[in-house]
């Protein structure tokens, strides 16, 4: 526990007992520094109503990771590392096999009220969200990887962020600003997002929710972003392999805005439509795909039907020709997307 203070883990191995359950393996609060440069923060286990198993930085707090392992460790929401009102930095280390336990968000990372998460190097790979809260097409919970909710800032400018898989949305990214007056951001400037999986729900590498402005912008055409072999396995949500951008249909100002430059987008497969991009089509956003931008190789479920015999349980049916997804179905209101 560190309040106001300063704590740096160099090497050896932050966990917990068998059958002991830790809140967070390391808490800090009220302006302190967290510096971690090598070691193992792992196996931290969180049961009810808390965030961070691994490492928790709250209230104008910062995490510095360099290098080190956070890993095997899950909670209701950011089951490696999660940061309220604070900032986590990440230029290398890996963050891998973390997870969620209940609705929450983020199974390696989540920030939330005004926090950042800043990525320019290492590894966030295989982590999972794991819970299906109930409602097959809201979106509105996910982010595998890395999730930012509430005001939460997310910069992006290297490192790989691959294999991470959502029972919900957003297998790699998930980022959304619902219900907030002021727009939040999603800058990513480099890096690669790839083979992540979202199982029921839109976004497979990148989900963009509501008020958010997410700008997708390699440094040049030599060093692009790379979006690549990610998999929305939905039958009954709109899609979105590579990247799905959510609308508002009541108010146009709400939904996501997208934009993309010198970026591949390539390879990435939707079980409904958009296999590199889909767009909520209840919403107005603006995709612009130039500046040195490759958006190929991508496949989706190309025509529509019905929503008939989709199976909830298993995720499954809808297969004929592809399906006519929840926001187009019969006595379907699907306004609620985050």
């Amino acid at each position: 526990y560190i309040n106001g203070g300063h704590f740096s883990l160099e090497n050896g191995v932050l966990t917990q007992e068998k059958d002991f359950y830790v809140r967070n393996l390391v808490y800090a609060e009220n302006e302190s520094t967290v510096n971690m440069n090598g070691g193992y923060v792992c196996g931290g286990y969180c049961r009810y109503n808390g965030a961070g198993a691994g490492i928790s930085v709250n209230n104008n707090s910062t995490l510095s990771i360099s290098n080190g392992v956070i890993a095997g460790n899950c909670a209701p929401s950011g089951g490696g590392v999660y940061a309220n009102r604070s900032a986590v930095k990440v230029t290398g280390g890996v963050i891998s096999g973390n997870s969620t336990n209940s609705n929450g968000y983020g199974g390696g990372i989540m920030a939330e009220h005004d926090g950042s998460v800043t990525v320019s190097g290492g590894y966030i790979t295989n982590n999972r969200y794991a819970n299906f809260c109930g409602n097959d097409g809201y979106g509105c919970h996910g982010g595998a990887g890395l999730a930012a909710i509430n005001g939460a800032h997310v910069t992006i400018s290297g490192g790989q962020i691959t294999g991470n898989y959502s029972e919900e949305a957003g297998g790699g990214v998930y980022v959304t600003n619902i219900f907030q007056h002021d727009r939040a951001w999603l800058d990513i400037k480099g890096g690669i997002i790839a083979s992540n999986v979202s199982y029921r729900s839109e976004g497979a590498g990148i989900r963009v929710g509501q008020m958010i402005d997410a700008m997708i912008s390699g440094a040049s055409k030599d060093s692009p972003v790379y979006i690549t072999n990610n998999h929305c396995m939905s039958r009954f949500d709109w899609g979105g392999g590579g990247i799905f951008v959510q609308g508002d249909s009541k108010i146009a100002e709400n939904a996501g805005r997208l934009f993309v430059y010198n970026s591949y987008i390539s390879s990435n497969t939707a079980g409904g439509y958009g296999g590199g991009v889909a767009v909520c089509p209840t919403g107005k956003t603006l995709v612009t795909n130039t500046k040195g931008t490759a958006i190929f190789g991508n496949s989706s479920a190309n025509s529509e039907q019905k929503a008939n015999g989709f199976k909830s349980a298993e995720n499954t049916g809808n297969d004929g020709t592809p399906h006519l997804s929840a926001g187009g179905a019969d006595d379907t209101n699907k306004t609620e997307d985050q």
